[in-house]
């Protein structure tokens, strides 16, 4: 019962916490794939905490940002994933090819989560700097806090677009646990 108490105290001070900080711009990764700098091929890993993506460069810089907060989807009925932490890939002379392990959220906890192998793409329909979503993820971004409390917190944002925090942490705490 305390450990669930702590938890519910750290949502409400993380909900808080999210107004104060600024919002990442997904733009890097974004951009530079619309002005065909590079190509994204993003994977599900059957997690809700991960995605692979292999960033080959076509043309331009030696190195592109994937900042906290962009959205990647796939196919119906799967979840959305957003970066939960900035990732910085840079090619060395002669390589045009990256690989790298993206930490995520999923942010639609009812929907599957992407299987392994599953194809994701950089979402058309990225949430704006302002969305709570983006501020909450650039806030969490370096904060000693596991993944799955992390995870929570962004669910329970996602959540009360509907319902209290306080019903959402009665409804799902169970469900939720590790």
């Amino acid at each position: 019962d305390d450990m669930k108490w702590r938890m519910l105290l750290g949502i409400i001070v993380l909900s808080a916490l999210m107004t104060a900080c600024g919002p990442s711009d997904p733009a890097p990764v974004v951009e530079a794939a619309k002005k065909g700098n590079i190509t994204v091929e993003v994977r599900g890993e059957g997690a809700v905490d991960s995605i692979t993506a292999t960033i080959t460069r076509v043309s331009g810089a030696g190195t592109v940002t994937i900042p906290v907060g962009t959205v990647f989807r796939g196919g119906p009925g799967t979840q959305r994933m957003m970066v939960a932490r900035t990732a910085v890939v840079t090619f060395p002379a002669g390589v045009n090819v990256q690989t790298v392990k993206l930490e995520t959220y999923c942010i639609n906890h009812f929907l599957d989560v992407p299987e392994t192998e599953s194809i994701l793409v950089i979402d058309d329909d990225q949430p704006a700097p302002s969305h709570p979503l983006r501020k909450l993820a650039s806030c969490l971004e370096g904060k000693d806090l596991s993944q799955h409390e992390r995870q929570i917190a962004m669910w329970v944002v996602v959540a009360t677009s509907v319902i209290s925090a306080v019903d959402y942490y009665r409804r799902y705490t169970r469900a939720l646990a590790p």
